[in-house]
């Protein structure tokens, strides 16, 4: 939030410019920026990981980049599963009242390349509640007791008890996370690693580059905008002088 600052006293803008290419390039499109998103912020994000962060610019970024097992359809109900909409997982059941099965769409892939698979999904139930990566999305997760892969494609979540938001906790707390790079960063790292500035995703925008801290002094440009006004002003004035004077010899044929 920019408050109001005393006019003696400049007010620094810090411009994040996030910029990502689509991984598909929609019918029709064939400009030189098809398929280009330009994300500007005035703040800058800690990180792009997202278990890491909870703030709203990481947060709007994310959402391009990483995806989740399903989300919350048009209805905006959370309760049960029927108005979810399908996004890496391709269906799911229930198999008890404790026990909620997803199987992933298996052309789900990495922005480099490597498949999505339900050990993804083990990892990222596993390091959203490590107490290590403090992610603010914990405690959301508490009521679900574990997350295993039955196969490379079939991921097993169950629950400690029996509510009407089961499957909404399931799907709507966690981003899915690329395992094979990010098992071997310390977890108490996190926070501060490479990751987090040069994202792999695996949604419909993959991370081109971060061009971060174009910081902008308010003050000077107001400065520099009243000065070009004032030029602006004594041209203007200038050039109605020279008018009157050319109009007053014109009417007394000097």
């Amino acid at each position: 939030m920019l408050r109001r600052s005393s006019p003696q006293l400049p007010v620094f803008i810090v411009l994040v410019v996030a910029v990502f290419a689509s991984c598909e390039r929609r019918g029709g499109c064939t400009g030189a920026n098809c398929g280009v998103l330009i994300d500007a912020a005035v703040a800058e994000p800690g990180t792009l990981l997202p278990p890491s962060s909870e703030d709203i610019v990481a947060t709007d970024i994310d959402e391009q980049l990483f995806l989740k097992l399903a989300d919350v359809g048009m209805s905006q109900n959370t309760l049960g599963d029927e108005d979810f909409q399908p996004l890496l997982a391709q269906k799911w059941e229930w198999d008890g009242p404790l026990t909620l099965v997803f199987h992933l769409d298996p052309r789900a892939r990495w922005h480099d390349g490597q498949p999505v698979t339900a050990a993804d999904v083990e990892f990222t139930f596993n390091a959203y509640t490590d107490s290590l990566v403090a992610s603010p999305y914990r405690p959301k997760l508490r009521r679900i007791a574990s997350v295993t892969q039955r196969d490379s494609l079939t991921t097993v979540f169950r629950f400690r008890e029996r509510y009407p938001e089961m499957f909404y906790d399931a799907v709507y707390h966690m981003r899915i996370l690329p395992a094979h790079l990010l098992r071997p960063v310390p977890r108490d790292q996190w926070r501060t690693a490479p990751f987090g500035r040069q994202p792999v995703g695996d949604g419909p925008y993959r991370f081109v580059r971060w061009q971060a801290a174009r910081v902008r002094d308010r003050g000077r440009h107001l400065a520099d905008h009243a000065q070009r006004r004032a030029a602006r002003t004594a041209v203007t004035d200038d050039d109605r002088g020279r008018v009157s004077r050319n109009e007053r010899q014109r009417e007394t044929g000097g």
